[in-house]
């Protein structure tokens, strides 16, 4: 019993201090201020907020005036509270992440985050997928992108010239946990995924002829020219 309780101890250990490589996270909230906004927050666990919408793009950084972290062997909760710049009123925001099994640490799931505003209502955000970016790797002027799945198994491939044509990558068996290795359908040629393990976020993808490809965190609000 204690063997196993140290276990789950250090394993919530490693879980932790995955989460506290800068880890970003991104959720939407759809016509709660008004019908047609959007409304997009990016919480990471160094206490760093970030508010837009899709009327104003540019990101507004919130104060935090106080955050809290509880862990436990299931889950890890962050309270904050925060304030518009030169604003007295404060929202609490309350972001829930469910902790992955053993051996897939590397897809941290979102979590839920929900905001109490000064009046007393209470808005909810659902998890935005999380996409991150590559560009003029394989043709200049060309940006790729990977988007995570809902089930954080495999990633879609898509870029900027044919944004609408998504591709799901197929995830192949693994008999232990490691990078994830992927083809396109079709193909046989198999890429590998490794976080970059920086504070920064981002994906390493290693090609079948040894180059090397960096996708790193798409915010949302980048410019991409």
């Amino acid at each position: 019993m204690k063997t196993q309780l140290l276990f789950i101890s250090l394993w919530v250990l490693s879980i932790s201090l995955t989460w506290a490589q800068g880890t970003s996270y991104f959720f939407q909230s759809k016509g709660f201020e008004k019908k047609g906004m959007t409304e997009y927050l990016e919480v990471t666990n160094y206490e760093l907020v970030l508010y837009w919408s899709n009327f104003n793009k540019k990101p507004i950084k919130l104060q935090v005036k106080s955050a809290k972290t509880v862990s436990s062997s299931h889950k890890i909760t962050q309270k904050f509270e925060v304030s518009f710049p030169g604003s007295t009123l404060k929202y609490q925001l309350i972001h829930t992440i469910h902790l992955p099994k053993p051996g897939n640490e590397h897809f941290m799931p979102a979590g839920e985050l929900i905001c109490r505003h000064p009046n007393g209502r209470v808005q909810r955000f659902t998890a935005s997928p999380k996409t991150y970016f590559c560009k003029d790797f394989e043709n200049k002027g060309v940006t790729e992108f990977l988007e995570m799945s809902k089930d954080q198994q495999t990633f879609w491939y898509y870029t900027s010239q044919r944004p609408q044509h998504r591709i799901k990558l197929i995830r192949l068996p693994q008999k232990t946990p490691g990078p994830l290795r992927c083809r396109f359908p079709g193909q046989t040629a198999v890429y590998t995924i490794t976080t970059t393990m920086s504070c920064a976020g981002g994906y390493f993808c290693y090609h079948p002829d040894g180059r090397v490809q960096r996708f790193n965190i798409y915010h949302g609000h980048d410019k991409l020219e």
